[in-house]
């Protein structure tokens, strides 16, 4: 393996750049398998049965899809603090 120039860090030490690497790869699939949960939920795991009730939990199950699916797959705009995918989950809003 070439090192070119720069010593290899130990195997186990923990850096923070680590950390704030893995806040800026992709997570869609994390994304898609905890939207199917949340929506999987709402659509079979309640008691409610009442027409008001499930108007209600579907607008904001596709509310929270939608933002979701914003806050994974639109680009990123000027504002990167906190984090990128707050201000596209806030552009999906707008």
């Amino acid at each position: 393996r070439a090192s070119f120039g720069t010593e290899e860090a130990e195997p186990h030490a923990f850096f923070e750049e680590d950390f704030v690497d893995f806040l800026y790869k992709p997570h869609t699939l994390f994304g898609l398998f905890v939207t199917l949960a949340y929506l999987g939920y709402l659509s079979l795991g309640r008691g409610v049965t009442t027409t008001e009730d499930n108007l209600r939990y579907s607008v904001l199950g596709c509310s929270v899809a939608f933002l979701l699916y914003c806050a994974l797959q639109l680009r990123d705009g000027m504002l990167i603090r906190p984090h990128p995918v707050l201000w596209r989950g806030g552009d999906g809003a707008a």
